[in-house]
């Protein structure tokens, strides 16, 4: 609930933003610590709730990410053409807000797997002994490797869009199209694992490797030629994109309680994410620095040369 009122002030905030510094402490500090405070403790207590198809449950859960993706994209769209950048961050800002009543929703279990007594000391207490463990310790190495391309597509695929000659609302629906396919994977994929078919972790690693290939697609996608044949190809790489990330997700926090036991999927969950934040903190910049010189060394008379309309100064962007 706590986060839910922060990420609502980290947009409420960033909508009266004079300076890029402005945006950083209100998207940055403010949203990002509320969504670290909703997310870890709404999927651990998640966990606890189910045993028997528990990575089906976290996949349906999930499903939410991809679902507001697919609906937020064309309408961020029409909110920013309507009222503006500020406008929209407002907006969304009362939307977030609605997370503060969704986590009076959530109740404590007490499990038999649960500790007798509360952890003592600070390692204990954040969940940093779990590293001890050598199979959670691989396994939480390896979610930060595969967080510094997991969320690039998502960062860059608008502005992707964009550069290849697509107007703001395809560069929306190539975003929709990778949500669609996200949404649906997730679903399919905890089904999949909870019928006990394939082992989980070779589900795990089946689905990572099929993520990279998905992300190797949708930087190959070539960005010269005709709008349309560009447009065509990048929603393919998208939907396929969003189809082997979102098998993959549910996966991850699926395959937690039986890394930690039931009584540390929470602090597990934590742990995890901020290993992931942290490889998706430095594939982002990375990436964009190397399309930024991509598209600084074309020629001026080649398709796709011209800055995007969000990078252009205008006078209603001053």
């Amino acid at each position: 609930m706590v986060g839910g009122v922060l990420t609502s002030l980290g947009f409420v905030f960033s909508a009266f933003a004079r300076s890029l510094l402005h945006l950083y402490l209100g998207l940055g500090v403010l949203a990002g610590s509320g969504w670290a405070l909703v997310f870890a403790p709404a999927l651990g207590t998640l966990s606890r709730y189910f045993s028997r198809r528990r990575v089906l449950a976290v996949g349906l859960a999930l499903t939410g990410n991809g679902a507001s993706s697919l609906l937020l994209a064309p309408t961020l769209q029409l909110l920013l053409d309507t009222f503006g950048w500020r406008g929209a961050l407002l907006l969304l800002g009362a939307i977030t807000l609605h997370l503060a009543p969704c986590g009076a929703l959530l109740r404590p279990l007490v499990l038999p797997g649960d500790p007798p007594a509360p952890p003592r000391g600070p390692l204990a207490a954040l969940g940093l002994d779990l590293f001890a463990r050598r199979a959670f310790l691989v396994f939480a190495l390896g979610t930060a490797l595969v967080g510094g391309g997991y969320f690039v597509p998502y960062v860059h695929l608008a502005p992707h869009a964009l550069d290849g000659g697509l107007g703001g609302y395809g560069a929306a629906l190539v975003v929709a199209v990778a949500a669609v396919g996200d949404a649906g994977a997730r679903l399919l994929s905890g089904w999949l694992a909870d019928q006990g078919w394939v082992p989980l972790s070779r589900l795990l690693a089946v689905f990572g490797a099929l993520t990279g290939l998905g992300l190797l697609a949708v930087g190959l996608v070539p960005l010269v030629g005709s709008q349309e044949g560009c447009g065509g190809a990048l929603l393919a790489a998208a939907g396929a994109y969003g189809l082997s990330a979102g098998s993959y997700a549910p996966l991850v926090f699926g395959v937690l309680p039986g890394l930690v036991g039931v009584g540390g999927v929470v602090q597990a969950t934590g742990l995890v994410m901020m290993l992931m934040s942290l490889g998706g903190l430095l594939g982002p910049p990375l990436s964009g620095k190397g399309l930024s010189e991509q598209i600084r060394s074309r020629p001026s008379s080649a398709p796709g040369s011209q800055a995007p309309e969000f990078l252009s100064p205008s006078p209603q962007a001053s």
